[in-house]
């Protein structure tokens, strides 16, 4: 069974809820970096050949990526999205990129008009549809008053 990432995200934050309430942005944020640590350990020490087996290492890599999108998760719901709606945004983006055939820009122009920015230096908004979905639970977002 494949697990949705917008699944994954409330469960998570239901259970970031119950274990480690308090949780702020920063700390899945640390938590992500943290495991991109572990990744980057295990692929040197597989390349140098040493501190365990290639399987060990693998496994090791496999978990770590595991973990990150994990607290990855966190940070989409301390900023107030839905992950799954986010992460299906940015990949129908990216998808549209050709690097083969504009290896200057991937084709990025048509992709970029997606964005529309407000006058006066505001912060730019996502077209119509894009992931900002409220979720429900108790993580605080940032942005909330008592954040």
């Amino acid at each position: 069974m494949t697990l949705q990432l917008s699944t994954l995200q409330k469960e998570r934050d239901e259970w970031v809820a119950r274990n480690f309430p308090g949780d702020k942005v920063e700390d899945s944020v640390m938590g992500a970096v943290e495991e991109l640590g572990e990744l980057a350990h295990h692929w040197l020490k597989m390349k140098q050949q040493i501190r365990g087996t290639e399987q060990e290492h693998i496994d090791g890599m496999l978990d770590a990526v595991a973990d990150c999108v994990i607290f990855l998760a966190g940070v989409a719901s301390h900023l107030g999205a839905d992950y799954g709606e986010l992460v299906n945004d940015t990949w129908n983006t990216v998808m549209k990129r050709d690097w083969q055939a504009d290896p200057q820009r991937g084709g990025q122009d048509a992709a970029l008009q997606q964005w529309v920015m407000p006058p006066s230096g505001e912060q730019p908004m996502s077209s119509p549809g894009a992931h900002t979905t409220p979720l429900p639970g108790s993580v605080k977002r940032v942005g909330d008053p008592d954040y």
